[in-house]
């Protein structure tokens, strides 16, 4: 027998059994289905097929998989909730950090690095230690071969330096342009960025990144931010392919949804810590407090990953039992996570599962609540 059920934007319209169907082995046939019309919502069609009746070792109505297709695409991100709130910029430097402050938000840049240094909310500090753009990821079993290539051009130990930077007033934003280099001690550069930090007058903060990689450096395990918040940001929401964890080569077991998880539960505990948790085709994730609420959106999927661990604890730890969780909320959110791949004992990662672009723009939106 089939479930299905049509679903507006992750809320139910219609769902239903399907019953005494007789379909061939290699044949197909149509269901007696009435499809919504597309209303520039996320419409999707989720059939979830149950054992009919009892077979050996199978109990009548026994799970035994599902398909997800998607009707319509959402035709743009849910109505940015500050969009009305207009406030006055105030804009300083002290030191080597640019400041932006928005009624009670105030980011902080730092001109070294190009990264995001504390973010304020009501004089609040948020973050534990400045973000960082992040490559590296606790090697799994299946990067055992691959790790060594990584290891040598200098993956693992990466830092950003700034070449140059920019500070734009407009009436209605102010924008930071830095172009900067991703780099490892007496190692070539990895990558140059160019880097804009756009704050508008509703608080909300577009970051656009243009990366460029060389050529001859291996694929990269990821590309994203890695953002740690304060430990009371423990709530998390995202939508995205869940509740397990998916990559982009291991997601076909999930179902695209809006789930809610804690650091704790988002961590799947292996014999061996590496890299888990990621979750794939995300467009949408929140993190929140008591009282405050962080959210990252974009218009382009990317993975995210929630933590009490940090990957270099991970990557350290021979058994579960050995970890030592982080004081802080870590919160990685990924242009691209390269596969997990089966190489510890089979092929290598598949050319399409690799971050082996030399040349990709990625841009994300912070909001502060």
């Amino acid at each position: 027998s089939i479930h299905y059920q049509i679903t507006e934007d992750f809320a139910v319209i219609q769902e239903g059994q399907i019953e005494n169907l007789k379909i061939a082995p290699k044949s197909t046939a149509l269901l007696p289905l009435t499809l919504p019309t597309s209303s520039g919502s996320l419409q999707m069609l989720t059939l979830t097929y149950h054992q009919k009746t009892e077979a050996g070792l199978i109990p009548q109505g026994h799970r035994l998989g599902f398909d997800q297709i998607i009707l319509s695409e959402q035709s743009q991100l849910s109505t940015n909730e500050l969009k009305s709130n207009h406030q006055p910029i105030s804009v300083s430097e002290h030191a080597n950090l640019i400041s932006v402050k928005v009624a009670d938000v105030e980011y902080q840049f730092d001109q070294y690095k190009g990264t995001i240094h504390q973010i304020f909310k009501a004089s609040k500090p948020w973050l534990n230690q400045p973000v960082d753009f992040n490559i590296w990821r606790a090697p799994l079993d299946n990067d055992s071969l691959i790790k060594a290539h990584w290891l040598a051009a200098g993956y693992d130990r990466a830092a950003s330096r700034v070449y140059d930077y920019r500070l734009t007033e407009r009436e209605s934003a102010v924008e930071i342009t830095f172009k900067l280099g991703l780099v490892a001690v007496s190692k070539a550069r990895i990558l140059t960025l160019n880097v804009v930090y756009r704050i508008e007058q509703n608080g909300l903060l577009q970051i656009n990144i243009h990366a460029e990689k060389q050529q001859h450096l291996p694929f990269l395990p990821r590309f994203g931010l890695r953002f740690f918040l304060n430990q009371g940001f423990n709530q998390v929401e995202y939508v995205g392919y869940g509740p397990t964890e998916s990559y982009l080569d291991k997601h076909h077991a999930t179902a695209l949804g809006r789930y809610k998880t804690t650091p704790e539960s988002n961590h799947v505990p292996y014999l061996k810590p590496q890299e888990n948790g990621s979750h794939y085709g995300c467009c949408e994730v929140k993190v929140a407090n008591s009282s405050d609420c962080f959210t990252v959106q974009s218009h382009t999927p990317f993975s995210m990953n929630v933590s009490p661990y940090s990957q270099e604890e991970l990557g350290s730890k021979k058994h579960q039992y050995d970890l030592e969780k982080s004081s802080t909320t870590i919160l990685c959110v990924d242009y691209k996570m390269s596969g997990v791949g089966s190489n510890s004992c089979g092929p290598a990662l598949k050319e399409q599962y690799r971050l082996s672009e030399t040349e990709w723009d990625w841009a994300i939106s912070l909001q502060i609540k």
